[in-house]
């Protein structure tokens, strides 16, 4: 069976464990071309407006980020997201909305690291 992790991902995972000196563990939990509407749960949407309908953005969210609600995270790099350049203004307030509805559905307050296109990690 083959995995395959984005190059930032692995290298971040390598990167933790060059530093940490304990094993690391990753997952790969994406879906190239989405939106960050797909992502989050209807409860962002009552604090942020979006074009996007509800039923739609939350797909993603309830089949690829529930079931990890019983497990410990300790830190999520969220790569890229130009999916959402025309709704850049909404963006400023879900992307936020989503990392902080994550952490409080999940009850703990891991890292959270954006890594745009250029790479330049932004931790929320």
């Amino acid at each position: 069976m083959e995995f395959f992790f984005s190059a930032a991902c692995w290298f971040f995972g390598r990167n933790l464990y060059d530093n940490l000196k304990v094993p690391i563990g990753l997952v790969s939990n994406n879906w190239g071309g989405t939106l960050v509407e797909q992502w989050s749960s209807p409860d962002v949407f009552q604090q942020c407006t979006s074009s996007v309908p509800v039923s739609y953005r939350s797909q993603l969210y309830n089949a690829m980020i529930v079931p990890y609600f019983n497990m410990k995270i300790k830190g999520a790099i969220w790569y890229q997201g130009e999916s959402n350049i025309n709704n850049f203004n909404e963006y400023g307030c879900l992307f936020p909305a989503m990392i902080k509805d994550w952490r409080a559905k999940l009850s703990q307050n891991f890292p959270f690291l954006l890594c745009p296109i250029s790479c330049l990690y932004r931790r929320y």
